[in-house]
């Protein structure tokens, strides 16, 4: 008996792959297209929600990291709002697992667009992005190449370095608000923190490892075996049974269980 391949996916991967798979299924091709616009609709909420998200993280955070006050004031007309640090650096918290969500958002059903495009036109699948998202076309002369010409090395090389000094600058901001406000939530834990703070300060730091637990998580890959048995008697079984006959090799299945 022929010994399946064990392949090795993440969570994202097998998610992203079931709904492309149940897509890919049900949808014809003008129908693809009516559903890659929808999905980009989708993306532009997100990209902006995302935007707002950011800036009020960074906000938030440097208000934080400039003070060392237990308490912020905030001036509105003739009245002086006064907050707990301790509250401030929860929302800080809860903003960025917000931003992260966004971001796995993002990133999965901008995944998800590219492969119904290439599922429409493998040749060149960007070229039906662009009717629909002109924001990236800075970084097209990087992607785009004429398939009848040769990718050099360096070509490659300036595409990757292109990704790479993009995101670069955008990691270390993450990064570093995310240490500045973890380094805040474990401040809360002084002598004189009242029960309160440390109820705060023990949700907030919840609040940021869910973001590293999630990505680590996700990111993770698993030996995954194929359900020969589902496939065989669940799957093919019932297909065939609709043309009221068994599948061919019943009998091969059946001699491999022995």
């Amino acid at each position: 008996m022929r010994k399946t391949k064990d392949l090795k996916l993440s969570l994202a991967e097998l998610a992203q792959h079931q709904i492309f798979r149940s897509f890919r299924e049900m949808l014809s091709k003008s129908k693809s297209i009516e559903l890659i616009s929808k999905l980009y609709i989708e993306k532009e909420k997100i990209k902006n929600h995302q935007q707002n998200l950011l800036v009020a993280l960074v906000l938030s955070s440097i208000w934080i990291a400039s003070t060392d006050l237990n308490s912020i004031t905030i001036k509105i007309n003739y009245f002086n709002v006064e907050f707990k640090k301790s509250y401030v650096i929860f929302v800080s918290s809860a903003l960025m697992l917000l931003v992260y969500t966004t971001i796995f958002s993002f990133i999965f059903i901008d995944r998800t667009i590219g492969n119904m495009q290439k599922l429409i036109n493998k040749s060149d699948p960007l070229a039906i992005g662009i009717a629909y998202d002109s924001s990236a076309l800075w970084g097209v002369p990087f992607y785009v190449y004429p398939k009848f010409f040769e990718r050099t090395k360096f070509i490659n090389f300036l595409s990757i370095l292109n990704i790479f000094l993009f995101l670069l600058p955008i990691f270390i901001i993450l990064i570093s608000i995310y240490i500045s406000i973890f380094i805040q939530c474990i401040s809360l834990f002084g002598k004189k923190s009242q029960l309160i703070d440390l109820i705060v300060a023990s949700s907030s730091i919840l609040l940021l490892l869910y973001c590293a637990v999630h990505w680590v998580v996700c990111s993770i890959k698993f030996k995954i075996k194929k359900d020969t048995n589902f496939i065989r008697w669940i799957f093919l079984c019932s297909i065939n049974a609709k043309d009221g006959f068994w599948p061919k090799r019943v009998e091969f299945w059946i001699d491999s269980k022995k």
